[in-house]
């Protein structure tokens, strides 16, 4: 007779536990120098060394099951001549199967899956001209998708650019991320 007192309210308070985050993550900026391309990603993520061509980096999950790229390319201007154009191409060179789409003026999204895993990909125009994309793709295990949920709504949410001497600019940064807690809050 006493535990059914108890019951509904014990139910409610784990339900309420189950639906706040275990520990709150940690993010730290990226700000490559070369195209100018800025987003948060997560602090225990192990930075891969900078490809020749200095275009971005990669970014490993502690179990190593997940990544995060970060990149800017000249795509939109060679691959298509436009970056309206660009979105059909990436999606049509997509390696996985697209379930979800999204996109407005300078921007899209491409989501779905490959193999066991979930990709997302987001791009962003950059440059007067629109002539550079500012990409970032984050893969990791479908049977994470709960971890990863906030993960990409941060990472996605934070991607930015400024521009550089690849679109006429002037300022360059340091191609490294900036300290772990010195990221502005990305909007949800």
């Amino acid at each position: 007779m006493m535990f059914r007192r108890f019951r509904l309210p014990l139910a409610i308070a784990l339900a309420v536990a189950a639906a706040l985050p275990a520990q709150a993550q940690a993010f730290r900026r990226y700000d490559n120098a070369r195209y100018g391309t800025m987003v948060d990603v997560p602090a225990d993520f192990r930075m891969q060394p900078a490809p020749e061509n200095n275009d971005g980096r990669t970014f490993v999950s502690p179990d190593g099951r997940g990544q995060i790229a970060v990149f800017g390319s000249h795509g939109p201007e060679v691959a298509t001549g436009t970056f309206e154009e660009y979105r059909g191409w990436m999606a049509g060179n997509e390696e996985g199967r697209i379930t979800y789409r999204a996109g407005g003026p300078g921007w899209f999204v491409l989501s779905g899956t490959q193999g066991g895993d979930i990709f997302y990909l987001k791009v962003v125009a950059g440059c007067r001209d629109r002539s550079i994309g500012h990409h970032v793709r984050i893969m990791y295990p479908a049977v994470q998708k709960a971890q990863y949920d906030a993960i990409v709504r941060r990472v996605a949410g934070s991607l930015t650019f400024r521009d550089t001497d690849e679109c006429g600019g002037a300022d360059a940064a340091p191609d490294e991320p900036a300290p772990p807690g010195s990221a502005p809050a990305a909007p949800e």
